[in-house]
């Protein structure tokens, strides 16, 4: 018996019906107006988007479609993301600038600018900027939260 290959899978995973009944459950799939589409920004400078609120770490969302959310968080010394899991969606973090203490899982490791972290569904995750400066995160979930 053949085991189709992971870009066979993919390949099908992209021929499925609109319905999207192959997505895990809850997920709504709307399909993006044309009249958005043709507004909507396609190229992000992330330094033009950064910011900090002193109570707790500041995110913004950049881009949101139907299968996938990426966004900016900014964490300032000593600010955490306390660990906490998506059920049915991966995460990752990719670091821009700055550094910190990461956890998935388990374990727990540092990470500076240009590390990229996994956080498979269901696995609890979080950060610390354990440095002296503003941690910024390129953070993307699949499929995205449900707002």
């Amino acid at each position: 018996m053949h085991r189709a290959s992971a870009r066979e899978d993919s390949i099908r995973a992209r021929e499925k019906p609109a319905s999207a009944s192959w997505l895990p459950k809850p997920v709504l799939v709307l399909p993006l107006p044309k009249n958005l589409r043709k507004h909507m920004d396609y190229f992000f400078n992330w330094q033009q988007h950064t910011g900090s609120k002193p109570d707790k770490f500041y995110k913004t969302t950049l881009f949101q479609g139907a299968h996938l959310m990426v966004g900016l968080n900014c964490l300032e010394p000593g600010q955490t993301q306390s660990a906490h899991a998506h059920d049915g969606a991966d995460k990752f973090y990719f670091v821009l600038a700055g550094s910190g203490t990461f956890t998935v899982g388990d374990e727990e490791r540092p990470a500076e600018a240009g590390t990229v972290i996994a956080a498979p569904a269901g696995i609890r995750h979080g950060v610390t900027n354990s440095g002296t400066e503003r941690l910024s995160l390129l953070v993307a979930i699949a499929p995205p939260p449900i707002r």
